[in-house]
């Protein structure tokens, strides 16, 4: 195992689609145990880095949803649909921490963490052409 990864880490996924509602909904939980940190500093005494700081960041949780509503366009002989689609990451807005960056004389550490507890996406695909609708509800059973 790297001196840099997490011993442990778990995804669990799930992912439902409702065919009458042409509509469905991914959910996914991921834990990793806490990743291992150092901080090294130059000894001028005798030209040689030594360690000065290490630890192990505190344990990793998400908790991602992502639903999708499909829908035909235009009339019953239309040949194009819609897909809908919005995903949610970090549901709990759990507090993440990576690693740290130390000062240059390493007496202050600072936690990095991502730049946002949530990311939202929404989006809209279109499709024209062959009407695949049941292929899409086939893939996603």
């Amino acid at each position: 195992m790297p001196s840099f990864a997490a011993r442990h880490t778990a995804s669990v996924v799930t992912k439902r689609f409702f065919t009458k509602l042409k509509s469905g909904l991914n959910l996914t939980y991921t834990y990793a145990t806490g990743r291992p940190y150092y901080n090294f500093m130059l000894n001028n005494n005798v030209n040689k880095f030594t360690l000065a700081d290490n630890g192990k960041t505190k344990d990793y949780h998400s908790l991602n949803s992502a639903p999708n509503i499909y829908r035909t366009l235009g009339n019953a002989k239309a040949k194009g649909f819609v897909v809908l689609f919005a995903s949610v990451s970090n549901v709990l807005g759990y507090n993440a921490v990576y690693g740290y960056n130390y000062s240059y004389s390493g007496q202050y550490k600072q936690a990095i963490t991502p730049p946002a507890n949530r990311f939202y996406f929404i989006g809209c695909f279109l499709s024209f052409g062959v009407d695949r609708s049941q292929d899409a509800i086939d893939n996603n059973l």
